[in-house]
């Protein structure tokens, strides 16, 4: 991948359409040592996951259509923290969902004063910008 220029994988990268492919993707920019591609790997991975997980909510939730900006960007937070975890689901946050709706789960997770440790593993991947502090100023 070193003989490619950066900003056509990155263009590659959008365009991949299923997380098995953005996870050898993901294995190659590892094996090949471009660590400048994996945040780009990162955010298509959270893309695909976000598109998955709004076909969901619909016949899940239907409460969220109320509140449809404000649920997309939960869900996009939701696939960013799902995308630092190894079992890829936010075992706590979902059924909080589930419990207590979208406006409420939202109202919980932004009123944290402390960094959790999925702040700092989405820093780490440089997805802050889909983090749940990002929403303080939407609900």
């Amino acid at each position: 991948m070193s003989n490619y220029n950066i900003e056509e994988q990155k263009e590659l990268i959008a365009k991949i359409s299923t997380m098995d492919l953005c996870e050898r993707y993901m294995a190659n920019v590892e094996r090949l040592n471009v660590p400048e591609l994996a945040p780009a790997v990162n955010r298509r991975m959270v893309q695909i996951r976000t598109e998955l997980n709004l076909r969901k909510i619909d016949s899940q939730h239907p409460q969220g259509k109320e509140n449809a900006s404000v649920v997309e960007q939960l869900i996009i937070c939701l696939a960013a923290y799902e995308q630092t975890l190894k079992n890829k689901y936010a075992g706590r946050i979902r059924p909080q969902i589930t419990e207590r709706g979208f406006i409420q789960t939202i109202d919980s997770l932004v009123q944290t004063r402390r960094r959790s440790e999925g702040f700092i593993r989405l820093k780490k991947l440089g997805l802050v910008h889909s983090s749940f502090v990002s929403m303080q100023n939407t609900s």
